[in-house]
């Protein structure tokens, strides 16, 4: 008896341990230097099986306390250190952090047309939605987190930046995730888009994903800017290409204006606030580096 009251104490105990994936109960965090390297994060415990490694870039000089924290989002090559060093560069120009999470496709695999672990974010399996902990876009708030326990950084928010399948995950995790820390959202030649639009079957649309429409104006709220490549216009086998997708445009460069024009739309029939941009990078195709050097430049240039 006295074993089993024990046991049941000791279940109980851990029970009412958080288990949010908080990292300031971690009892130690190494703390990051100005340089490139990775790191592995896998502190989020409800996804602590599928731990995700993290490139970043800190540049020589900067106040790592103050400095913006940009959060950057690989395509299916699932290549995070490539899109580090995209930003390398314009790291050090304008003097912000480069954090790149890496979803392997052997942690986060590409299951169907509806349930992607990366760009689709695990919502969905066999019809049943997944609980929210689960979902991939719920790792994104804890990284933010840790990097600032890493860095000492007191940023309440940061910038995202998706080029590709990261364009998708970058506006997903805004639609489905409000409360995503995200101060602004660049969303890079995406090859197609789940519309705020009830009346749309996802992951096309809104229909059976049971999701709130109550998101919707919060989404429409944000600061997301729709960045576009003209010369993404190639239909290759890489974009999804069916009666859904191609209702949208059958270019990514149709699709984006699409997503901003539908969405613009129907701000103006409901009333509601529309704090979108959508910005074209002329003679740009299908190219994460340039699309990488472009947002930087909008998000932290002069053009401002």
């Amino acid at each position: 008896m006295k074993k089993t009251v024990l046991l049941l104490s000791i279940i109980l105990l851990a029970a009412c341990k958080n288990d949010n994936g908080d990292p300031n109960n971690e009892p130690t965090v190494k703390m990051l230097q100005p340089g490139t390297n990775f790191f592995r994060f896998d502190t989020y415990k409800p996804l602590a099986d599928k731990p995700v490694n993290i490139y970043y870039h800190i540049p020589e000089g900067i106040d790592l306390k103050t400095a913006p924290v940009v959060m950057v989002f690989h395509g299916m090559s699932r290549n995070a250190d490539d899109y580090r060093d995209y930003w390398i560069s314009s790291a050090g120009k304008y003097g912000f952090m480069i954090f790149c999470p890496e979803f392997s496709e052997e942690l986060y695999p590409s299951y169907s047309d509806s349930n992607s672990h990366y760009n689709l974010g695990n919502m969905i399996t066999d019809y049943t939605l997944n609980p929210k902990e689960v979902w991939t876009y719920s790792i994104i708030n804890p990284i933010f987190d840790r990097i600032k326990l890493a860095t000492g950084n007191v940023s309440e928010s940061f910038y995202m930046f998706g080029h590709s399948a990261g364009a998708q995950f970058v506006h997903r995790s805004l639609t489905f995730l409000p409360e995503i820390k995200a101060k602004q959202a660049v969303a890079a030649n995406a090859g197609w888009y789940t519309m705020p639009d009830t009346a749309a079957i996802y992951p096309y649309g809104l229909a059976d994903s049971y999701v709130d429409n109550a998101n919707i104006p919060l989404l429409l709220e944000r600061e997301l800017v729709v960045l576009l490549g003209t010369a993404d216009t190639l239909r290759t086998s890489s974009l999804r290409q069916n009666e859904f997708t191609d209702a949208q445009g059958l270019t990514r460069f149709a699709r984006g204006h699409y997503f901003y024009n539908w969405s613009s739309s129907y701000t103006d029939k409901n009333g509601l606030e529309f704090s979108w941009s959508i910005i074209e990078v002329p003679g740009i195709g299908h190219s994460g580096s340039a699309m990488s050097v472009a947002a930087a430049d909008f998000l932290f240039g002069d053009e401002r």
